[in-house]
């Protein structure tokens, strides 16, 4: 009997044992300082360098790869593409309401304002869907 009684004591000190070591290993992970996630962007313009201050009220230009919607893009995504204003914007808006959803990109050429040449430097842009 003697010796069911110290193993028992033996498992039970050994179970305190890693059960405080696990308690003190939990708590010093969680006083540790951790550093912020950083994340860093590569920007790659297609225009000038004197083009890529930012204005002030200007959205910020499309990612590498990202094309606006015309059926769905909202008046912001609108002016987030190159050579597009609040101007043009609102017309491609005014626009879209009148006549409907783009039933191809060609169709910007109706929009006021826009012409060939803006249509062609916005055509790897947008997208209709």
């Amino acid at each position: 009997m003697k010796k069911k009684l110290s193993f028992e004591w033996i498992v039970l000190v050994l179970a305190a044992g890693i059960l405080l070591l696990m308690a003190v290993r939990f708590t010093t992970q969680q006083t540790q300082q951790t550093e912020p996630w950083r994340v860093e962007v590569e920007r790659n313009d297609r225009a000038d360098a004197s083009a890529s201050v930012s204005q002030p009220g200007k959205p910020d230009s499309l990612l590498a790869g990202e094309t606006v919607n015309l059926n769905t893009a909202s008046l912001h995504d609108l002016e987030r593409l190159p050579g597009v204003g609040s101007t043009r914007a609102q017309a491609i808006m005014d626009y879209r309401q009148e006549h409907g959803p783009f039933r191809s990109v060609d169709d910007l050429l109706q929009v006021n304002g826009i012409g060939p040449g803006t249509l062609e430097e916005l055509r790897v842009y947008v997208t209709v869907e």
